[in-house]
Parts: C-alpha cells; structure tokens; sequence
C-alpha cells in the first residue's frame, strides 16, 4: 500500500477525487500483480501469463482513458514493443536458455508501465542486479555457472517497481551528469 501511495501521490498529485480514487485501485492491481509474478518466478521458475495479459489489458485501459500527463499513449506503446523485441531477439539466440518466454511476455508489460525513458532505468536496475546476485550466488557456490538457473522476473519486477516510484527523478539525474 506504501508503494501505491508512493506512485501515486508522487507521479499523480493533481488528480480529482474520482480519478484518484480510479489510479489508487489501478495501482493496488498492478503492483499486486508484480508481487505475483515476482514470488511464483522466484519459487517456481515460471512467470503467469494469466495475470500478465491480464495487467497488460488492464494497462491498455488505463493509458487510453486515463493517460498519464507526461507521456503520449505511443510512447507507452512502442516502448513495450521495442522492449519486447529485444527480449525476443535474446530468446531467439539462446534459444530459451538464456532467458524464459515469460520474461520475454512480461517485458511487454513492464513497457506499458514505464515507456521512455523510464524503460530504460528499469531494464539496467534488472540487469545490473541480476549479473550481481548472480555472481554472488556462484560466488557462494550456491549456484553453477553452467546449469544452475536463477530466474530473472524478480530482477524484472525489482527495476520495473523501482523506475515506476523513482525512474523520472533517476533519468534526471542521469541526464545531469551525462551533459
């Protein structure tokens, strides 16, 4: 509920009474959503397409009835879909080993939440996090480096609820540095 109000209060200060009301429960759904599919992956290596398409439906709603102020519906849209190619693409090559099709479904959505530039901080926060658990799991031997799977959704889900609280205010921080 922290979360929820953290993204709302945060990204969404103006809003009326019934669109407030409309975003906290759009909200309370999808972060509930991503605290699914972040512990089934962990426990059983799968992600749930059942509640991914659902929060993708529920996303498309959202962001063509009720869009965010800042960002146009196609960035939001082309986002999920450069994101999901690209995911693909790494599917295709490692032919499944090097990452599960339900990453490759989930990156969509997280797409649909974040679009650009926040997709961005999210999939680096994802991948940066997961080579460093990663190496200090093989570090610990608790894990092989061949063989030895660590689901990557929680590092998905970890970057996608990180960019939706504090993505906007990283990216300016970034850019503060980078220029």
């Amino acid at each position: 509920m922290l979360v929820v109000y953290s993204i709302v209060g945060y990204n969404y200060p103006l809003l009326a009474d019934s669109r407030y009301l409309i975003t906290v429960c759009y909200f309370l759904y999808i972060v509930s959503s991503l605290m699914a599919i972040f512990f089934t992956d962990l426990k059983y290596g799968i992600i749930p397409f059942k509640i991914v398409f659902s929060s993708v439906i529920l996303t498309f709603l959202w962001l063509i009835f009720l869009p965010p102020p800042d960002i146009t519906f196609l960035n939001y849209l082309f986002s999920a879909i450069g994101v999901f190619v690209f995911f693909f693409f790494l599917f295709f090559i490692t032919k499944g080993r090097g990452l599960g099709f339900g990453d490759v479904v989930y990156v969509f959505l997280m797409g649909l939440l974040l679009g650009f530039p926040k997709i961005i901080v999210g999939l680096y926060i994802a991948f940066l996090s997961g080579a460093l658990i990663s190496l200090v799991l093989v570090g610990l031997r608790r894990k092989k480096i061949h063989g030895g799977t660590i689901p990557f959704g929680p590092f998905l889900v970890s970057g996608t609820i990180i960019s939706m609280l504090w993505g906007q205010m990283i990216v300016h921080w970034a850019l503060q540095y980078l220029t």
